[in-house]
């Protein structure tokens, strides 16, 4: 069993004509810095479709959402700039803490299942 297939994981490489500065200008377009947690953040409107970093050539990110979405994926990426083109790679994939829940979720569900 390929146990690749079951994590919630994804990787994508991006090939493009643009230059790395480029990229890095069109995401920038479309991120806004992340804000701290507080009363207000339960109800605040985005001007952005995604919130996060962007540090240089690394890139960490999430969607902005009007809800709550715990299995949202934070998008991590690098940019590389290769002769004439450049690249993206791309790892999507759930926040660390919601994977931990889901493995001990699921595990004692598992374990009560057998059990009967």
């Amino acid at each position: 069993m390929n146990l690749k297939k079951l994590l919630p994981v994804e990787n994508y490489v991006l090939t493009t004509k643009l230059s790395a500065d480029e990229v890095r200008k069109r995401l920038a377009a479309h991120t806004e810095p992340n804000q701290k947690l507080n009363a207000a953040a339960f109800n605040r409107t985005y001007t952005r479709a995604y919130s996060g970093e962007i540090n240089g050539n690394l890139f960490t990110i999430s969607r902005n959402i009007n809800y709550r979405n715990s299995f949202l994926p934070v998008i991590k990426g690098v940019i590389t700039g290769l002769p004439g083109q450049t690249s993206v790679q791309i790892s999507m994939r759930a926040e660390p803490f919601v994977e931990v829940f889901m493995a001990v979720w699921l595990g004692f569900v598992g374990l009560t299942c057998i059990g009967f």
